[in-house]
């Protein structure tokens, strides 16, 4: 192809005289090619590095020894290649574990509270229970053998309608009354509990409870995320006025255990908890 062309032009092209580009430039002055050049070699000069600006290229002769040495350029180049590497991998992890760095820096500030003042882990003679959980029939399988196991290890006392409800008494006055015989109330929040009529008549009676008792008086765990579609305002009223914790797959389950075991012992002065678990 080269044995056929006649003429080229690439005069007053921005030639970059480096050593990444010698092997460019000893081809243009050793082959026949330079006499197939228009305007060679007057209009063939260097545009960077500044030091070599307007140097012809016929006398740019950089030696295998002198590109041995560390080139400033290809430093300069990695540099800036490096930085930008490690500004993607930085936004990466940060995106990627934003919700456990949320947990770490929740549970940082309530073990400083921690060390100026007592938080109240032990529960007043009035209550029977550390917790009364509120939930959807359709989630109780993962409440059951997950929630109910993890908290009764910490030695919690819970409180659960299947197994401590009194017989013969109306499920209503059944979970009014041991609301009020339990400490905090972990709310297991879903899309089955945002469709469930009967779910929605807790949660007001849950933010009846925090008016009278502040908003520490629950700890709320979003098992699933929950569709906009079956958002009530209710339910939007919760989440908007309680601050997250969330818990991701893997590398979160520990300090997702961590943030809601810690929130049900903190006093009420504390700031509330949210968790939301993804499974």
């Amino acid at each position: 192809m080269l044995a056929s062309l006649k003429r080229l032009d690439l005069s007053l092209n921005p030639f970059w005289c480096i050593c990444n580009h010698k092997w460019f430039v000893d081809y243009l002055r050793t082959s026949k090619l330079s006499s197939k050049l228009r305007n060679w070699p007057g209009y063939y000069q260097c545009s960077f590095p500044e030091k070599l600006k307007r140097v012809k290229l016929i006398n740019y002769k950089p030696t295998d020894e002198t590109c041995s040495e560390l080139d400033p350029t290809n430093t300069i180049i990695a540099s800036v290649l490096l930085g930008a590497f490690l500004v993607i991998l930085i936004g990466s992890v940060t995106l990627k574990c934003q919700n456990n760095i949320r947990n770490a820096i929740y549970l940082y500030r309530l073990r400083r509270r921690r060390q100026r003042r007592s938080v109240r882990s032990d529960l007043p003679e009035t209550y029977e229970f550390d917790v009364y959980v509120v939930y959807c029939a359709d989630d109780r399988k993962w409440v059951h053998e997950v929630l109910l196991k993890r908290l009764e290890d910490e030695g919690l006392k819970v409180c659960i309608h299947f197994r401590d409800f009194e017989l013969g008494e109306g499920i209503v006055e059944n979970i009014e009354r041991f609301m009020n015989k339990s400490w905090k109330i972990v709310v297991i929040m879903s899309n089955n509990f945002a469709k469930s009529e009967w779910c929605q008549w807790e949660v007001n009676l849950v933010q009846e409870r925090r008016r009278r008792r502040g908003k520490n008086a629950m700890v709320l765990i979003m098992l699933k995320q929950i569709n906009s579609k079956h958002m009530t305002s209710a339910l939007r009223t919760l989440l908007y006025t309680t601050p997250y914790l969330s818990y991701t797959k893997r590398l979160g389950k520990r300090l997702f255990w961590t943030a809601v075991i810690s929130g049900v012992h903190k006093s009420y002065n504390d700031p509330p908890v949210a968790v939301s678990y993804i499974a």
